[in-house]
């Protein structure tokens, strides 16, 4: 489903949202749960486009939901898979996934991933550019969170969840409330007219839903 010029959300599972950006070069953002390498080559193939077709992957943040099919689709073709420095060791099993809710729910997928969590990856910094997609370093839900920005199109992983209305993810997912919090005050410096998160709808009038909800977090 194209939900703005060159950005595509894959229909993927039910899980998590996962979206391709064609620009300069096709990129996907996020994989979903494990073992969904093969429904998203063929949702890219309904696109034209093959997976030797992708240059990279970027992962909004180390969650199972979010890296899943990350090593299963590298498997099938070589290419860049980019995460977070300081989400890489929770992606790799070496740091617990707090809090505890999130470590249980990301042991019970992590058993499934075919040939295991991305790695090697390459690293993501504030204000980087890949291809024409810009990364915005938005730690809070995670250490390593990072939202893209891409043509007007914010891409928001778990750092809020769009919707006719925007919510913070809950409190028991997120590592950090008040940094998650910050991280949501400091995307409103940016300029964007949609967003889509890993978790709701994609939604128009973005930038003043996403002040709504600061302005809640402020109340």
């Amino acid at each position: 489903m194209e939900i703005a010029p060159g950005v595509h959300q894959l229909d993927t599972s039910r899980a998590s949202n996962c979206f391709l950006v064609t620009g300069l070069e096709p990129t996907l953002i996020d994989t979903c749960v494990p073992r969904q390498g093969e429904r998203i080559a063929a949702h890219l193939a309904e696109l034209g486009l093959k997976l030797t077709d992708v240059r990279r992957i970027i992962l909004t943040h180390d969650d199972v939901d979010h890296i899943g099919s990350a090593q299963e689709l590298r498997r099938v073709v070589s290419m860049e898979v980019y995460l977070h420095e300081a989400g890489v060791p929770y992606a790799l099993g070496q740091k617990r996934r707090k809090p505890f809710p999130k470590a249980l729910f990301g042991g019970i997928y992590a058993r499934r991933m075919r040939y295991g969590p991305p790695e090697p990856t390459l690293p993501l910094e504030d204000g980087q550019m890949l291809g024409d997609i810009q990364v915005i370093f938005t730690p809070g839900h995670s250490p390593g969170h990072v939202c893209l920005l891409y043509n007007g199109v914010l891409f928001a992983g778990d750092a809020f969840l769009t919707g006719d209305t925007f919510k913070m993810s809950p409190r028991l997912l997120t590592y950090d409330m008040p940094t998650a919090r910050d991280s949501v005050r400091k995307l409103l410096g940016y300029d964007f007219h949609t967003a889509v998160s890993g978790h709701g709808s994609t939604a128009t009038d973005a930038k003043a839903k996403l002040q709504e909800l600061a302005s809640r977090l402020e109340a």
